[in-house]
């Protein structure tokens, strides 16, 4: 029989960072954030990539586990 563990984790990070210079958020057109790095593309088509600071996400204590079988 085969059973189906399913696990839950809980994980956020906030990190500050500073746009390039003559930068502001209302020039941001898209980003999006992938393996602790984050890349911004502003309207005027320019991007900027950054590596975020972020502490790798603790897997050693889920939030809830529960064996899920038909």
């Amino acid at each position: 029989m085969v059973i189906t563990l399913d696990v839950e984790y809980w994980a956020g990070a906030q990190t500050d960072i500073e746009l390039p210079e003559g930068k502001t958020p209302a020039d941001i057109e898209d980003y999006y954030v992938k393996w602790n790095n984050c890349v911004f593309y502003f309207k005027d088509g320019t991007e900027y990539e950054i590596e975020l600071n972020n502490p790798e996400i603790d897997t050693k204590r889920p939030i809830e586990f529960n064996i899920v079988y038909e």
